[in-house]
């Protein structure tokens, strides 16, 4: 290995020491010498960094991170492992404030909506919530029709207790896409909570009636019927299947939740 120039021998011998407990302290040694031979794009500094993180190195495996979402933010990739490692290092430091500014800085810089709905979602984790809020507010004020932004939005008003404003929160997510189907579970738990259940599901019924949507019927109909609105929930069927007319085109789930409902009723 050492007499080779290839980029992903050495990626790939590093990847594999670290998977082995009986060779762990070879292992930083051999990322430190795959850095010499390839770019350092995501897939490797996330690697990198969980090595760090297996040896209780969680500081350097933050940095690591932090340069892991610098560089999903230049090439696109996925953004949210590297903030699901962010969060498991910074729970095992006991949350320090300066890791916690070290993260927000790197969001910051990067002003990328995807790491910041990401990083707004482990600060709420971290109980967090007034900052993550803030986050989503950012990225609503950029991206508008972002719906999981709306959701995640929802659930922080949700855990401050002002649950009729994250009904509304949901609402706009399910009017933004109506064949989202988070949008409903989100829904479910809030019109549970409701002091206005019926007032809370014309809201819905609504938006899926203008959506003309077989998916939000389906969607809506599964909903309906786990609220223990069996009748209305066979409307909400067959609704969907007059705008899809053949039960092969229907989604599996939603014929088998068709039938449950007529079984319900009887």
């Amino acid at each position: 290995l050492d007499a080779t120039k290839t980029a992903a021998a050495h990626v790939a011998w590093a990847a594999f020491l670290s998977e082995r407990d009986d060779f762990r302290p070879q292992v930083l040694g051999a990322y430190e010498r795959a850095a010499h031979h390839t770019k350092h794009d995501a897939e490797f500094l996330l690697r990198w960094g969980k090595a760090l993180a297996a040896m209780g190195r969680h500081e350097q495996a933050l940095e690591k991170y932090a340069s892991a979402i610098r560089a999903t933010a230049a090439d696109g990739s996925d953004v949210f492992e590297c903030f699901e490692r962010v969060d498991e290092s910074l729970q095992a430091m006991g949350i320090p404030e300066s890791q916690v500014e070290r993260i927000q800085n790197c969001v910051d810089s990067i002003d990328d909506h995807r790491a910041r709905l990401a990083w707004a979602q482990v600060l709420l984790k971290l109980e967090r919530v007034a900052a993550s809020a803030g986050q989503v507010e950012k990225v609503i004020a950029a991206q508008p029709r972002d719906t999981r932004a709306w959701l995640h939005w929802g659930r922080v008003l949700r855990t401050l207790g002002a649950r009729e404003d994250a009904m509304a929160k949901f609402e706009n997510a399910i009017e933004l896409d109506p064949s989202n189907a988070d949008g409903y579970i989100c829904s479910l738990e809030s019109i549970r909570e409701s002091k206005d259940a019926n007032a809370a599901i014309a809201r819905t019924q609504a938006i899926v009636d203008a959506s003309a949507s077989a998916a939000a019927h389906s969607l809506w109909a599964g909903t309906l019927s786990q609220l223990g609105r069996h009748e209305a929930a066979l409307k909400q069927f067959e609704a969907a299947f007059r705008i899809v007319p053949t039960q092969v085109a229907m989604e599996g789930w939603a014929i088998a939740g068709w039938a449950h409902a007529l079984q319900r009723v009887g």
